[in-house]
């Protein structure tokens, strides 16, 4: 199975074993895999380049700074923080 008109092609294998069907990513040996990397402006008429590797807009360090995004934004809006006051003074536990 393949996305062949998408700007940042993959493909997914898939297995039969018995009469169960198991889908696989290709293993790329890279830090993030197609399959697993957050896409920035896949839908753009200029889509990033892919030609130099160490410019910041390169496809693979855009996913790579996408997914970092995601996490941190993930840990500060999920942070629980309670506040409790004394006297007018607040202290955040």
């Amino acid at each position: 199975m393949a996305a062949t008109r998408s700007v940042y092609s993959w493909d997914v294998i898939a297995y039969r074993v018995g009469d169960k069907l198991f889908f696989d990513k290709r293993d790329t040996g890279g830090f993030s895999n197609p399959v697993d990397a957050l896409t920035v402006s896949e839908t753009s008429p200029d889509a990033p380049n892919s030609d130099d590797t160490t410019s910041i807009n390169h496809p693979r360090n855009l996913a790579t700074e996408a997914l970092y995004i995601n996490q941190n934004f993930r840990r500060m809006v999920l942070k629980r923080v309670s506040l409790w006051y004394l006297k007018d003074v607040y202290f955040y536990k």
